[in-house]
């Protein structure tokens, strides 16, 4: 039978999570047939994990461990801009056209493609460079 709070003294664990995501959207209607959209989004996310392990801690079933330290630490940012061209015109009483142009970019930090290649299983994913990453996912 094990105690868990003589686990949960002995062992050290720390988590700091911090979050930021925003959004900006705009129109204009330049022409009474033509509307320019455009938007932007922003999301930066940081992480850092501890943990502690002291040396000759005793788990439930009697056995003495070697200690243990660990940290990690995940940065990731993202984001992506955007802007449309509408137009709506009509030609008589009976014909209407709507003619859109869009243009989309996209940006996110290599770590979180890896974890993303991760995810769908991408083999080779540590020796590829972001470019590499982001045709692999495409291409997946």
């Amino acid at each position: 039978m094990s105690n868990p709070l003589y686990v949960t003294q002995q062992n050290k664990n720390n988590t700091d999570r911090d979050r930021f995501t925003g959004t900006f959207k705009g129109s204009y209607r330049m022409l009474n047939w033509l509307t320019a959209d455009a938007n932007v989004g922003y999301d930066v996310a940081n992480q850092t994990s501890k943990a502690f392990s002291p040396l000759g801690f005793t788990s439930s079933s009697g056995i003495k461990n070697s200690g243990s330290l660990s940290e990690q630490t995940d940065n990731d940012r993202s984001y992506n801009v955007g802007a449309t061209l509408t137009s709506v015109r009509e030609f008589g009483s009976s014909i209407r056209n709507t003619s859109k142009v869009a243009w989309t970019y996209e940006d996110q930090t290599k770590a979180q493609l890896q974890r993303k290649a991760a995810d769908v299983g991408i083999e080779g994913r540590s020796n590829m460079d972001k470019g590499e990453l982001i045709r692999a996912l495409r291409n997946h």
